[in-house]
């Protein structure tokens, strides 16, 4: 059974692709959007997500917790203005109690997301994706079928991309 956890809101579902009856598979996923990436961390601590995790007390995440978080402004912002609570290596430590089962989509036209971990000294440790670059607009031809240029999504919505299903199967796998 798969579990999501939404921070915007504040509750607990099941995955909207079906129940996985499988024994072993009961996973938390976090799944954030734009500023709700600030309680992330706080989130994964929660007491409730922990029980639902199966682990016996916070602080330690089993293999069954993982994180996706999309047009985060985590680092270009949150890091910037209170790097104590979420600098470089906070962000660094929960990538790390979750093992690295993060992924954060995040394009060029928004004005809020931006990656979290960026090339350079404060990166991601190497071998470890965390952040999924998209492509906007998505096409820069017209669909034979419109007679207008695709859309730039900007901030909004990261949800309608194949890219975003795939990191919540990919992730779900990781956490299984």
């Amino acid at each position: 059974m798969t579990f999501a956890v939404s921070a915007a809101v504040g509750w607990i579902v099941r995955d909207p692709d079906g129940v996985d009856e499988t024994p072993g598979r009961d996973a938390v996923e976090l799944r954030v959007h734009g500023i709700s990436g600030v309680t992330a961390e706080r989130i994964l601590d929660h007491p409730v997500v922990v029980r639902v995790a199966g682990d016996t007390h916070a602080g330690f995440f089993r293999p069954r917790v993982s994180l996706l978080t999309y047009g985060s402004p985590l680092r270009r912002t949150y890091a910037r203005l209170y790097p104590a609570y979420l600098g470089p290596q906070v962000l660094h430590d929960l990538g790390g109690r979750i093992g690295w089962r993060w992924r954060n989509l995040w394009r060029d036209t928004d004005p809020i997301g931006r990656p979290v971990f960026p090339p350079g000294p404060d990166g991601a440790p190497p071998g470890v994706d965390v952040d999924v670059r998209l492509r906007d607009p998505r096409s820069l031809t017209i669909d034979p079928a419109d007679t207008v240029p695709p859309p730039i999504e900007g901030h909004w919505p990261h949800h309608t991309q194949a890219v975003y299903q795939a990191a919540i199967h990919e992730l779900t796998d990781r956490s299984g």
